[in-house]
């Protein structure tokens, strides 16, 4: 029997996931939560931005949560390491899997090795990857810095850590490092969407769910959907997911605007869980511009609802997205190819019954079941 620490995001309402990380960490605690070979298992988790909230413990979905709050700057959360060493020595030589990359990551994997204590660390995405182009379309100082902050945390947790799980092997290829990796992708609980998968879709409903953030592209599927909108004029798109980025948001509203799409186009900020799910199975078309993304837990949720995929051919989405099998990948920032390839899905019934079938199959890869039943297998050799 095996006691297991969790050291991540967790989401304080599990109808509201923000982000990866969140549904990373909640579906493996769940998916452990599950087993009978895990004798106790605890999630302590980390705040994902400055706040006024007080550090509290709660239990959801059965599971045991530490919740840490860090006031003014995020890289204050380095204070509450000792808090986190003292929570772990209340098991006997329990394994610990730390998810993201961020300062108190990287010393709880500086001590936590100098104790000898069993570790894995889960790197979700490239953070230095994603810092950078943050700074070359904003270069600012701050984000520079910032920049180089994560960069050189990233490089030197990579460094530290002996068990290191990446979602896709485009990651294991980017950060090079030099020492053997465990590839498991972020998981899905297929039985979310067995209601769904096999609905009717009539209307040529467009799904576009990501973080509002630039790194989604949601401003070039929106110029793209002006063209899907020649060729099929009763098309409807709608962008959902957490808002990160208030700004953004705010430029996305006018682009819809100045590109006189109107009831066209919807915006769904901060949608529940329930809501999500609802979305996914009223859809026809699940599409998605990233800049960069290492896996893209979103096509593998929308592949399970029974949507075939367009998406940008970058990062880590050509390991869940199969061209021509599932989905169509054009390159970014092709807007022309994006809503070319759309248009080809809603007018070839054939080709989007094909592609329908094949991505429902596809998704199963991706049941949290099998990725736990991965991840365990790393616990053991612990």
């Amino acid at each position: 029997m095996q006691n297991i620490i969790i050291i991540g995001a967790f989401p304080e309402d599990i109808s509201l996931i923000k982000g990866g990380v969140q549904a990373s960490v909640y579906g493996l605690a769940v998916s452990l939560r599950q087993r009978n070979d895990i004798e106790n298992i605890e999630v302590i988790s980390l705040p994902g931005k400055a706040s006024d909230k007080k550090s509290q413990e709660k239990t959801i979905a059965d599971i045991k949560v530490n919740y840490l709050e860090t006031r003014f700057f995020l890289a204050l959360g380095i204070l509450h390491l000792p808090r986190i060493l003292s929570l772990i020595t209340k098991y006997k030589s329990p394994i610990i899997h730390i998810h993201g990359t961020g300062f108190l990551q990287l010393a709880l994997l500086g001590v936590l090795r100098l104790q000898k204590a069993k570790i894995v660390w889960t790197l979700h995405g490239i953070t230095a990857k994603e810092t950078v182009q943050i700074y070359r379309k904003n270069p600012t100082f701050t984000n520079i810095t910032r920049h180089i902050f994560y960069k050189y945390i990233e490089r030197f947790s990579i460094f530290i850590a002996g068990n290191i799980i990446v979602d896709t092997i485009y990651v294991a290829e980017e950060i090079n490092a030099k020492k053997p990796l465990h590839v498991i992708p972020q998981g899905i609980f297929l039985q979310e969407f067995s209601e769904i998968q096999n609905l009717q879709r009539q209307l040529p409903l467009i799904l576009s769910l990501g973080v509002i953030s630039p790194r989604k592209g949601h401003h070039l599927t929106l110029q793209a959907f002006v063209k899907v909108r020649r060729q099929n004029p009763n098309a409807r798109l709608i962008i959902a997911g957490a808002l990160a980025n208030q700004e953004y948001f705010a430029q996305l509203q006018d682009l819809a605007k100045q590109l006189n799409l109107g009831d066209a186009v919807e915006f769904r900020v901060n949608a529940s869980r329930s809501e999500i799910i609802k979305l996914l199975g009223e859809a026809k078309i699940f599409a998605l511009m990233s800049e960069e993304e290492s896996q893209g837990i979103a096509l593998c949720e929308a592949m399970a609802a029974g949507l075939p995929i367009v998406a940008s051919n970058v990062g880590g989405i050509k390991s869940v997205v199969s061209q021509n099998k599932n989905g169509l990948l054009v390159n970014y920032p092709d807007i022309d190819k994006f809503a070319e390839s759309i248009n080809l899905l809603l007018s070839d019934n054939g080709l989007y019954e094909r592609f329908a079938q094949e991505a429902k199959s596809s998704s199963k890869r991706f049941d949290w079941q099998n990725m736990c039943e991965q991840i365990i297998a790393i616990y053991a050799k612990l």
